[in-house]
């Protein structure tokens, strides 16, 4: 079996990037706790109060006010889930357009991107396993204009089927020897949240953490409608070299 090994990123590896940016982003993760927050709970014990009281009834009163309540509360717990599932997909696929448009569409301008390559024998052709972008505004005009000695991990990406297998961990070793040689840069900053489990591996040797709500737009207008958060906390990370 070939060899993984790191390098530069180069052109030719747009494609297999990008689509690594949809298939490994968090959306996935995403999706599954969704199931289990509270817009999703609300929407269970609907329904299971309407399959409750309609378990109760004999035949004979499903057409009563009872029986028309009960189906009233499974109906609104099923819409409730299916509508904020379907605003939930959209919601993530906006974010991997919007990622593709963006830190994604141009890498070697703004961006120093570091890939995990399959490196092919004579029968295979190159795999992008994994990817990570170090940027710092000092050499970018596409990152905000913060701190010109603190370079941002934009992007940390690899493979569903190649993750647990310490693929990660050296991808950011490699990010920091990199970021290392730039001149006038003093530390690495990355903001991870928790639909992120991975990102536990940076804790141990990254300092500065600072947690703060965020939300997207959609997010906030559903907040103002139903009352309801859907944010999540959002965690910076710094490394200092």
């Amino acid at each position: 079996m070939s060899d993984i090994y790191i390098r530069q990123f180069c052109p030719s590896d747009f494609p297999q990037a990008s689509l690594l940016a949809v298939k490994g982003s968090v959306a996935s993760v995403v999706r599954r706790r969704f199931l289990f927050k509270v817009p999703s709970i609300i929407a269970y014990l609907l329904i299971g109060a309407g399959l409750a009281f309609a378990w109760k009834l004999p035949p004979a009163e499903w057409m009563s006010a009872t029986g028309v309540s009960a189906a009233a509360l499974i109906a609104l717990g099923c819409t409730m889930f299916v509508v904020l599932r379907s605003w939930l997909t959209r919601s993530l696929r906006e974010f991997c357009e919007n990622v593709l448009a963006g830190d994604m569409r141009d890498i070697p301008t703004y961006c120093t991107a570091i890939i995990a390559d399959l490196k092919p024998g004579e029968e295979e052709s190159e795999e992008v396993l994994g990817c990570v972008a170090l940027g710092s505004s000092m050499y970018s005009e596409y990152l905000p204009k913060t701190d010109a000695r603190v370079a941002e991990i934009r992007r940390m990406l690899v493979s569903v089927k190649h993750r647990r297998h310490g693929l990660a961990s050296r991808l950011i070793l490699e990010t920091i020897r990199h970021a290392e040689t730039m001149p006038g840069v003093e530390s690495i900053k990355l903001s991870t949240s928790e639909f992120q489990p991975g990102a536990q591996l940076y804790t141990r040797a990254w300092v500065g953490s600072v947690r703060r709500p965020i939300a997207t737009e959609s997010a906030l207008l559903m907040r103002r409608w139903f009352g309801l958060c859907f944010g999540t906390i959002e965690t910076t990370l710094e490394y200092f070299i």
